[in-house]
């Protein structure tokens, strides 16, 4: 039941827009899909482009924190299937490893990711065939690692 859960915990986390799913092109879940919705040249909410965007980068951030807190009270709980524990174990140091790494502002927006993602994105063409979800908190490290602000 556990795995189950974490399952479709990471499921969410790597969920790509509608369009995304739809398609045949290689290129689909990459940073080069990525930035066709995030590069626009109208930032409002009436861009769906932009909307899909900002969906996108915040639902990547969502899901990273619910599934590292799920994973943290699990750790806490613990299993007494050893298998069951080794899983859980490696997947939740793993987490607990990324959540420190990023320090944003208090204040920071969910329109500010998504453009620290675009900008990213703009800056790093050679990085585009790699995973959205990945590019996301390669993006968000880059700008607000904990190490550079210590």
């Amino acid at each position: 039941m556990s795995k189950t859960i974490v399952i479709i915990l990471l499921s969410f986390i790597s969920y790509y827009p509608l369009a995304t799913l739809a398609s045949d092109d290689t290129t689909a879940g990459t940073g080069n899909e990525l930035i066709q919705f995030c590069n626009q040249t109208n930032y409002n909410a009436n861009n769906m482009g932009w909307k899909l965007c900002v969906g996108y980068v915040n639902g990547v951030v969502d899901g990273y924190i619910y599934a590292t807190d799920m994973l943290e009270s699990i750790a806490k709980v613990g299993s007494s299937d050893p298998r069951e524990k080794n899983y859980f174990d490696g997947i939740t140091l793993a987490f607990i490893a990324l959540k420190g790494s990023v320090c944003s502002p208090k204040d920071a927006t969910r329109m500010q990711f998504a453009l620290v993602v675009t900008k990213f994105l703009t800056d790093h063409p050679e990085k585009l065939t790699d995973k959205s979800g990945t590019l996301v908190f390669d993006a968000l490290f880059n700008v607000w690692s904990c190490s550079k602000k210590q």
